[in-house]
């Protein structure tokens, strides 16, 4: 049977994509820092911290899988740039005692080597570790679902607030990409030859005004949406930051999001043999 390493395995993505593995008939272990409280049936799961080294039993439960998924991420924390860039080392030091041929990567958009963001630097950093033949990196766009993520905090703001402030007018794009088509895609390079670095999401764009028209409608809301230079927003989330409070949006998710710019993914997205839906389809969708 197939064997799959998964880190981040508890988290919204990782979940997705450990019960495609099982669908597909690969056998799975999950790198947690801790078990879940609702571990999913069928599950091996072994600890990993990305602050430390792997332990050794870690390393035997793992030796000789066909693939290790790296989606275990620190966010918003002390010195996240650095410990997410050193903790991936830890992993692919891990992974070569333990003879995984292949090695995946889930990166993003907002990777690049000018990046300005610490999101896109730290993934930028580490798709440059995943080099080596037959790795793979996968630049995702937003991706939707329920269970966790920024798409999960868009939404509890959207229901919570009957005013949306809008940075710069929402005028940025937003690709988006359905978690069970990831998790499909992601299932798909593990098993198949594929270039080492792939832009994953809808062909087209929502700008972020009609993205949040879209959801508001969606969720039966009324909102109000009001422009708001991004100097203007930029404090607040500083300074809610600085006591704790924590928004939909932090200063980091900011920078990035005054960068958005569209990228056409047809040729990256056709060498998957399913199609994926543009992105008012993938919306509409979603069962919210």
């Amino acid at each position: 049977m197939k064997h799959a390493v998964i880190t981040g395995a508890s988290g919204f993505i990782g979940q997705a994509v450990c019960r495609t593995m099982l669908q597909h008939g690969w056998s799975v272990t999950g790198l947690v820092r801790r078990t879940p409280a609702n571990p999913l049936p069928a599950i091996r799961y072994a600890a990993f911290d990305l602050d430390k080294e792997m332990p050794q039993e870690t390393i035997t439960a793992i030796t000789y899988a066909d693939v290790v998924i790296h989606l275990a991420y620190i966010a918003e924390a002390p010195r996240q740039l650095e410990r997410n860039v050193e903790g991936a080392k830890r992993l692919l030091r891990a992974a070569e005692v333990a003879k995984i041929q292949k090695r995946i990567f889930i990166s993003s958009f907002s990777a690049s080597a000018d990046a300005v963001s610490a999101y896109g630097k730290q993934k930028f950093q580490i798709e440059q570790l995943f080099l080596r033949k037959g790795d793979v990196s996968l630049r995702l766009g937003f991706v939707l679902g329920r269970g966790g993520g920024l798409f999960d905090r868009t939404l509890r703001f959207l229901q919570k607030s009957p005013v949306i402030p809008l940075i710069d007018g929402g005028k940025q794009p937003v690709q988006v990409l359905l978690v069970t088509d990831l998790a499909r895609i992601i299932e798909f390079v593990a098993e198949n030859e594929v270039p080492s670095l792939i832009s994953v999401a809808s062909r087209d764009a929502f700008t972020f005004r009609q993205f949040y028209e879209l959801l508001s409608e969606k969720l039966g809301l009324k909102r109000t949406f009001v422009p708001v230079p991004f100097f203007c927003v930029y404090p607040v989330a500083w300074f809610a930051a600085k006591v704790g409070l924590r928004l939909p949006i932090n200063t980091d998710n900011l920078v990035g999001l005054r960068r958005a710019r569209f990228r056409d993914v047809s040729s990256d997205i056709e060498v998957f043999p399913f199609p994926l839906p543009d992105a008012a389809t993938a919306l509409r969708s979603l069962e919210l």
